[in-house]
C-alpha cells in the first residue's frame, strides 16, 4: 500500500506541471476565453443559466450551450474574478481524463501501465497541453472528458461478458454524450457512427435494438438535449436559427471568420509540432499490438479508429482551427502506449528485473524518466516561459502590473471581450477604469494605449510621454498638441 500511495503523489506531482503551473499567469485571450470569462461573470450577476449574456444581451454569437460557462461561473463564486477561475474547469478536466485513463486501464484492460503510459504521452504533446485546449478557458478539454468517458462506457457495454450490470454502461454512454452536446454543441456527437460501426462488426446491433435500456438510456439523453435548445428558443427567440447558421452548416461547409486550411491542415500540424516525437512510436504499434492482451488489443483498435475517423472528419471540413483536433490525442496516447508498454516489456526481460516490488518501482521510474524527460520538459517550459504575444492581451498584465491606479482612461473603441472583463473586474472594485474615443482625448491627460493601430493615431495629433508600460500596453502622459 506504500509504494502505491508514493507512486500516485509522484504521478500527481508529474501531472501538476503542465496542466497547472503558471495557470493564471498570462493575461486572458481575446476572443473566445475572455468571451467565455464574460459570460461568466454576468451569469454570476443574473444567475440566469439557460441564456448566457454579453454586455447584457443574450449572446448570439457564441451560441455553444452553457454548461463550461456554468462551471466557470461558479469557479468565479469562490475563487474570485480571476483568470484561474476562468481555466481552472478545463485544467480540471485534463486531469480528469487522466484519472479516466488510469481507471479504465486499471479495472478493464487490467494492466494499470497502459493507462500510465498514456497519460505521460497526453501531457507530453503539444495538441493537448496548449492555449485553447488545458491551458485557457474554453470548451476544448471538458468536450475530450465527455468523449472519452462515452467511448469507455460504450466499449465496457460492447465488450462485456457477464450480462450482470451491463445496461449501467449504455446509461453513462448516453448521458456523457449529452453532457457532451451541451459542452460542445454538435462537436459531441460526431464519434457516434464510429460506436454504431463496432456495434455492426461485433454483431451486437440485435442485442442493442432488444434492449429495453438502449431505448430509455437514449431517450433520457435526447430529453436533456432538447430541453436545453428549445428552452433557450423559448427565453431567446432566434437562438436555434443562429445555431443552425454557425454550429450545423455553415462551419463545416464553409469557411468562418477567414479559418481555412487545406485537407492536410491538421496532418502537418501533428507530423511538425503537436505529436511529432511520439511518431514512431504510434507506427510501432501497428506492428506489436497483435502482442498485447485481448482486450487490450480490442481497445487499441477501438480508440484508433475513433482517432481516425475523428481526424477525416476534422481534415475535410472548411473552417479549420488549430485546436479542433484535441479529441484525437487521449485516443492516439493510447495507441501509442500500446508500443511503449511493448518496449518496457522487452527491456525488463532483458534486465530481469524481478524480486521486491521498489526494484520493479525503481526500475519503472528511470524507464519513465529516459523515454519522457525530453518530451515533457519541452512541454512544462513552454508553458513556464511563456508570455504575451498580442497586444489585444496585455491590458489584464498591465493592469495586474499597475494596482495602484484607481482612475484610467483606455484609448480603445472596438471589439475587445479581454478587455471588456478586465474593465468589469475593475468596476467591481470601485475603480473607475473606462474607454475613450480619440475625439475625447486632451492634451495634459493620461491614457492607456496598448495596439499599435491606437498608437499611431494618438501620434498624429499629440506628442507624448510615457509613464508606465509593460510589453505593448504604455501609459502615455499627452504632452501637447502637434
Amino acid at each position: 500500500m506504500k509504494i502505491k500511495v508514493i507512486s500516485g503523489i509522484l504521478f500527481l506531482a508529474v501531472c501538476y506541471f503542465p496542466l497547472f503551473l503558471h495557470l493564471d499567469s498570462l493575461p486572458l485571450y481575446i476572443y473566445d476565453e475572455s468571451r467565455l470569462a464574460m459570460n461568466a461573470l454576468e451569469m454570476s450577476e443574473h444567475m440566469n443559466l439557460m441564456v448566457p449574456t454579453f454586455e447584457g444581451k443574450p449572446d448570439m454569437w457564441n451560441t455553444k450551450p452553457p454548461l463550461m460557462v456554468i462551471l466557470q461561473m461558479f469557479c468565479m463564486k469562490v475563487l474570485g474574478y480571476n483568470e484561474l477561475a476562468v481555466r481552472l474547469p478545463a485544467a480540471l478536466s485534463g486531469l480528469g481524463i487522466i484519472f479516466l485513463l488510469l481507471y479504465f486501464s486499471h479495472k478493464v484492460l487490467h494492466n494499470v501501465l497502459i493507462g500510465v503510459f498514456a497519460s505521460l504521452v497526453l501531457i507530453s504533446n503539444h495538441g493537448f497541453i496548449i492555449r485553447h485546449v488545458t491551458r485557457t478557458g474554453d470548451y476544448d478539454t471538458l468536450l475530450c472528458f465527455w468523449i472519452l468517458l462515452y467511448l469507455m462506457s460504450f466499449f465496457v457495454w460492447l465488450y462485456k461478458s457477464e450480462p450482470e450490470g451491463r445496461n449501467k454502461y449504455l446509461w453513462i454512454t448516453a448521458l456523457s454524450v449529452a453532457l457532451a452536446v451541451l459542452t460542445k454543441s454538435v462537436a459531441g456527437l460526431i464519434p457516434l457512427p464510429v460506436l454504431l460501426g463496432f456495434v455492426i462488426y461485433e454483431k451486437k446491433l440485435l442485442d442493442l435494438l432488444k434492449n429495453p435500456h438502449f431505448y430509455s438510456s437514449m431517450f433520457t439523453g435526447l430529453f436533456l438535449i432538447l430541453a436545453y435548445y428549445l428552452g433557450r428558443e423559448s427565453l431567446n427567440p432566434g437562438y436555434l436559427n443562429a445555431v443552425w447558421e454557425n454550429e450545423l452548416g455553415g462551419r463545416y461547409l464553409e469557411s468562418l471568420e477567414g479559418h481555412h486550411g487545406s485537407a492536410w491542415f491538421y496532418f502537418h500540424m501533428l507530423w511538425e509540432t503537436k505529436f511529432y516525437f511520439w511518431l514512431p512510436f504510434l507506427l510501432l504499434t501497428f506492428l506489436v499490438v497483435k502482442t498485447e492482451a485481448a482486450i487490450v488489443k480490442k481497445f487499441a483498435v477501438y480508440v484508433f479508429c475513433t482517432a481516425l475517423f475523428l481526424f477525416l472528419i476534422f481534415s475535410f471540413g472548411q473552417t479549420k482551427l488549430i485546436w479542433y483536433d484535441a479529441p484525437i490525442y487521449p485516443l492516439l496516447s493510447v495507441w501509442v502506449a500500446v508500443s511503449i508498454h511493448f518496449i518496457y516489456k522487452q527491456v525488463v526481460k532483458t534486465k530481469n528485473v524481478e524480486g521486491k516490488e521498489w526494484t520493479r518501482m525503481g526500475f519503472a521510474m528511470l524507464f519513465i524518466l529516459v523515454l519522457f524527460a525530453v518530451p515533457y520538459m519541452r512541454t512544462v517550459s513552454k508553458h513556464y516561459h511563456a508570455k504575451v504575444a498580442d497586444p489585444r492581451n496585455d491590458y489584464g498584465e498591465f493592469f495586474k502590473q499597475n494596482k495602484d491606479l484607481n482612475e484610467l482612461a483606455i484609448f480603445h473603441d472596438t471589439y475587445n471581450s479581454s478587455l471588456d472583463f478586465y474593465l468589469e473586474v475593475a468596476k467591481k472594485s470601485n475603480k473607475n477604469f473606462y474607454r475613450v474615443k480619440l475625439s475625447e482625448m486632451k492634451a495634459g491627460q493620461k491614457y492607456l494605449v496598448c495596439e499599435s493601430e491606437y498608437k499611431h493615431k494618438m501620434f498624429r495629433y499629440f506628442k507624448t510621454e510615457v509613464e508606465r508600460k509593460t510589453k505593448y500596453c504604455k501609459y502615455y502622459h499627452l504632452v501637447k498638441r502637434k
